[in-house]
């Protein structure tokens, strides 16, 4: 990972090809974790396409890494459609080698709400609860 830092920091020194890696590297994992989510979730892209309703070739579009016409809209539907939550945020360019090894399947697919351990209750929940209600 160093090598690429390294690349990065001269290649960086120019802001259009700051500005194009960035685009081209948020393009990519947006577009593999909505297969990858698509593809966990075991939907096709004709399910998926109806759960947010568009069709199967938008939900092809979307998966193309070469897509870059994101709308918050659509991206919230796929969020709600595989139950996990939406975060858009803005980074500083240092954290790009972080989001280059952050391509795996842990990062690209996150639990649904159902599956996510903060929010499934332990037994200390059920007893707290129990001890608590009249």
């Amino acid at each position: 990972m160093n090598e690429l830092l390294d690349r990065l920091k001269e290649d960086f020194q120019n802001e259009d090809a700051r500005y194009a890696y960035a685009e081209s590297v948020a393009n990519a994992y947006v577009s593999e974790q909505i297969k990858r989510l698509r593809e966990d979730r075991g939907l096709s892209q004709e399910e998926l396409a109806a759960l947010i309703g568009t069709k199967q070739s938008g939900i092809s579009r979307l998966q193309s890494r070469d897509y870059s016409a994101w709308k918050v809209e659509t991206l919230r539907k796929l969020a709600k459609a595989f139950g996990v939550r939406l975060r858009i945020s803005f980074e500083e360019f240092g954290t790009i080698t972080d989001d280059i090894a952050g391509f795996s399947q842990g990062n690209l697919v996150p639990r649904k709400f159902a599956e996510d351990p903060a929010f499934k209750p332990s037994a200390n929940d059920s007893h707290s609860l129990a001890a608590s209600t009249p």
